[in-house]
């Protein structure tokens, strides 16, 4: 939530027998808050600090609740600028007016090769010694003279795997051609997020857009990546970002770079559709009608858990909580754990995940037509690339739920330790809602693996009568608990593998067997949350609590 205003000094740093004219913008005065992150900026080669983008994004990173000091520094000289840098990285540092524990280095045109430099020379010093870079219109080479890309992003190649690097670049700039920019962020070894302004040039203007509207673009994107960036790195888990983070009016955001998983097809909040047909006709036969009625059971019990209106009441109870505590307690790891289930949640939301599985029930055939079917012999199904689609949304989805149970025990442990003495009644509320989720996420883990066992079941069978291969180069896991791997496992309810003819015969035997006891007895009422959620009581974050009670 950003605040309302700012403050802005002037100071003069020193540099040699020279001063640097820079200024700070910081958050306006707040009674008891801590700021801990800042970010230096400077300009290219024609600018100064006044510099109009520079100073709409200080104040926009100051507005929420970021420390931005931007300088001068006159000269074309590469290794002079980055000089200069480090005397003002020095400088800040220095200041104890300010508790700084993060720092951002960046720079606009030229200015972004002083910051990717001075970040390569700190990290080679100290591992923590620059949090992240900024590169704002970073110039590959100069226009027209494209073979000295090389020479210029030597030090973004040399940037550590733990650096997080955002690119800000236009579509159109004549100073960084989009397939060797393209080609360098492949090298490099850093964490990499690209803002690519469509339209843009070197200046970051576009033809027909207000320059107001395209600097709040660019600013909102900083501010959020930076936000991203230090929680993630405030944690030593894994996590899962996209190579697609998503698509703007006039941009889009990309990831790429280091050994991370975003590389992976599943791994994306919009995974590119396959163009074919989404349905084909097939052999239909009683195993065909098994097969599709346990894929569509299964679809629906994820469908009703995503849905459920206890798990949106939760979920609005988290934002309620982190829109109440976000002043007082930014700086609070428990808040940040917080921030880390939420950004979880939006992801699940803008993955759009009960959209596909909506479209799969409307593809697939009904109960009455499945009958038929069987009959006559054919049906209409999913085609093959619809399904193998389908599988890499719910793999994603998977994975973000096992990232979602570890943020949400994190969090508890967190609350747990950090509030349990002085604000007891709010710790009891935050554990007590995590516990809720918990539950409620395991429960849609469970039931995506049920259901991703039977996509592949009815894809096997699909992909034999009509063959249609949407997926060339990555082969999908034969089952969820090799995807996720031995660590998540355990969150998997273990269901023993039947032959499906075999399975629905013996379900026929069990519910005659039930409607025969059942006029002997009477109803028993029992809990119902839409889906059955298996709970494991040794797995549950109470377990985490236990643990920190115990030492």
């Amino acid at each position: 939530m950003a605040m309302d205003k700012f403050d802005e000094d002037r100071v003069k740093v020193p540099f040699g027998t020279k001063h640097l004219d820079a200024a700070i913008s910081v958050p306006a005065s707040t009674t008891g808050v801590q700021y801990d992150t800042a970010v230096i900026l400077t300009h290219g080669a024609g600018g100064d600090m006044n510099f109009k983008h520079l100073v709409s994004l200080a104040h926009a990173l100051a507005s929420n609740g970021f420390i931005c000091l931007r300088f001068t520094c006159k000269g074309l000289n590469l290794v002079y600028r980055v000089k200069a840098y480090r005397t003002v990285w020095d400088y800040l540092k220095s200041l104890e007016k300010f508790t700084i524990r993060h720092i951002f280095l960046g720079g606009r045109s030229m200015g972004s090769r002083a910051a990717a430099a001075l970040a390569r020379q700190l990290s080679d010093e100290t591992e923590d010694a620059v949090q992240g870079v900024i590169c704002l219109s970073f110039p590959l080479h100069p226009p027209g003279q494209t073979h000295q890309h090389q020479q210029r992003s030597e030090d973004l190649r040399g940037l550590p795997e733990h650096m997080p690097v955002l690119f800000v670049s236009g579509t159109e700039d004549n100073m960084c051609d989009r397939v060797l920019f393209e080609g360098v962020v492949k090298e490099m070894k850093a964490q990499v997020d690209v803002f690519c302004l469509k339209g843009g040039n070197h200046g970051l203007t576009v033809k027909g857009t207000s320059e107001d509207s395209v600097l709040d673009e660019v600013n909102s994107q900083v501010i959020t990546w930076i936000i991203n960036s230090t929680w993630r790195r405030c944690t030593s888990d894994v996590y899962v970002y996209s190579i697609v983070i998503g698509c703007w009016t006039s941009g889009c955001f990309l990831r790429g770079g280091g050994s991370s998983m975003a590389g992976e097809p599943w791994n994306r909040v919009n995974i590119p559709f396959p163009s074919a047909v989404s349905c084909v006709r097939i052999h239909f036969s009683r195993t065909t009608d098994v097969n599709v009625k346990s894929l569509l059971r299964e679809n629906d019990n994820v469908r009703t858990l995503l849905s459920s209106k206890i798990l949106q009441t939760e979920i609005r109870l988290l934002y309620e909580l982190l829109y109440v505590l976000n002043n007082s307690y930014r700086g609070n790891k428990a808040f940040r754990a917080l921030k880390q289930v939420e950004q979880c949640i939006n992801r699940l939301k803008e993955m759009k995940l009960d959209v596909a599985l909506q479209d799969l029930t409307d593809l697939c055939p009904t109960r009455m037509q499945r009958g038929v079917s069987v009959e006559v012999g054919e049906c209409d199904v999913p085609s093959q690339p619809r399904l193998e689609w389908l599988c890499l949304k719910v793999l994603g989805a998977a994975q973000l739920m096992s990232r979602t149970l570890t943020c949400c025990s994190k969090a508890f442990i967190l609350s747990k330790v950090q509030m349990k003495h002085e604000f007891l009644v709010l710790s009891v509320v935050i554990t007590s809602m995590l516990c809720r989720l918990w539950v409620f996420f395991r429960g849609i883990l469970d039931n995506l693996a049920l259901l991703y066992r039977w996509l592949l079941e009815f894809l096997r069978e699909v992909s034999q009568a009509k063959p249609m291969p949407f997926l060339t180069e990555f082969p999908l896991p034969a089952d969820m608990a090799q995807f996720l791997g031995p660590s998540d496992t355990f969150l998997l309810t273990k269901t023993p593998s039947r032959d499906p003819v075999a399975k629905n015969h013996q379900e026929k035997q069990q519910k005659k067997k039930a409607a025969v006891k059942f006029t002997n007895k009477t109803r028993k009422e029992k809990e119902d949350l839409g889906v059955a959620v298996h709970r494991g009581a040794f797995h549950c974050p109470v377990f985490c609590m236990k643990l920190v009670e115990q030492g």
